[in-house]
């Protein structure tokens, strides 16, 4: 009969509906899946102005305080306290950010380092003895200005055979170039994994500051791991003392004066100083390095070696970083407050006690 529909005429329109339904879901899905991920984009840059932010004010302030005030061995001396350089305080800026700072020459410098120390390094970044010979003989190559290859390194014929750029023969510009040097890919895993790149640096000199290293780089210029546990436990019992700590200036001595080898050491940072900013509620940090530039008082610092990482956990020295310090928003505020006005409820760190034995 005409006007009747037929069972077989509403099977196929349920069906049609249901594929209608079916690709409603998909199309919300997708929809929903493109702005959740426009949103974690909005986020992600968000955070990354954030960051920028953070880092132009931390860089103002840390570049007075380094810049003006009289440096120690363990940092810059502000009014009655020291502004530590040795990754051992995370210094807090206020708005959910936070600041480290690093000494660069309190660090393993590749470019100018013995190639002791530079194997030492690696065997302690998971370098087995066959991988140490190697990588720090391919380093000395990379970075030497002659084509004389080392024992176990590397030069033009070597990188040729392996499909790899020839080696510059020349210092290192950034710590990532390191994967660039022949053979040294196979420890980049490892290498990250124990937060090497924290422990190195690229500065010009050899001179080693030594109450800002970190315990594995006194490791590096041949200090034990007891040693090294011990001088730093030592250097922190008298941070306020102009000079190295007793045990320390010993090593010095013995090393240098007994003719010993190894590095030369310093007393004071030349001017170079690592900043890695943090948000204390996200994933991510930014790291330069700043610089004294000169005595020109229109470009009196330099920055460099500009880097996007994961937010670390752990300082220099491979252990946890302690609490934060809750400064006031302005650093450069904090640390030049008359001691009579310091209010230590607030700082939640006492003064430190100055020309006290």
């Amino acid at each position: 009969m005409t006007g009747q529909r037929l069972p077989r005429d509403q099977g196929f329109a349920l069906a049609a509906i249901l594929w209608l339904l079916a690709g409603l879901t998909i199309l919300i899905a997708s929809v929903s899946t493109s702005m959740l991920a426009v949103s974690r984009t909005n986020h992600d840059t968000q955070e990354r102005l954030r960051l920028l932010l953070a880092q132009q004010r931390a860089v103002a302030e840390v570049a007075y305080l380094v810049l003006t005030y009289k440096t120690l061995g363990a940092g810059a001396q502000v009014g009655p306290r020291i502004l530590q350089l040795d990754s051992s305080t995370r210094y807090q800026m206020g708005e959910g950010t936070s600041v480290l700072l690093q000494d660069m020459q309190g660090l393993v410098g590749l470019n100018s380092s013995g190639a002791d120390e530079v194997r030492r390094l690696l065997a302690l970044c998971g370098a087995n003895p066959q991988q140490v010979d190697v990588m720090s003989d391919t380093l000395q190559d990379y970075i030497d200005a002659d084509s004389l290859k080392r024992l176990n390194g590397a030069e033009a014929f070597e990188y040729s055979a392996a499909g790899l750029p020839a080696p510059r023969n020349q210092p290192l510009l950034d710590a990532r170039e390191l994967w660039q040097v022949f053979g040294w890919t196979q420890m980049k895993s490892e290498w990250v994994k124990r937060g090497c790149n924290d422990w190195v640096s690229l500065a010009p000199n050899s001179l080693l500051n030594l109450w800002t290293a970190p315990a594995a780089v006194l490791q590096a210029v041949g200090l034990s791991a007891d040693q090294a546990a011990a001088a730093v436990a030592d250097r922190d019992q008298s941070r306020e003392q102009p000079l190295l700590s007793p045990y320390l200036l010993a090593y010095r001595s013995l090393n240098e004066g007994a003719g010993l080898g190894g590095s030369r050491f310093a007393v004071r940072s030349r001017g170079q100083v690592r900043l890695t900013v943090t948000l204390e509620t996200g994933g991510l940090a930014r790291r330069l390095v700043l610089e004294r530039g000169s005595n020109n008082l229109v470009v009196p610092f330099l920055l460099s070696q500009f880097e996007w990482m994961p937010t670390p956990s752990v300082g220099a020295d491979g252990q946890s970083i302690g609490p934060s310090y809750r400064f006031t928003d302005n650093l450069a505020s904090f640390f030049l407050v008359a001691p009579g006005q310091a209010n230590v409820s607030d700082a939640q760190v006492p003064l430190l006690p100055f020309f006290q034995p």
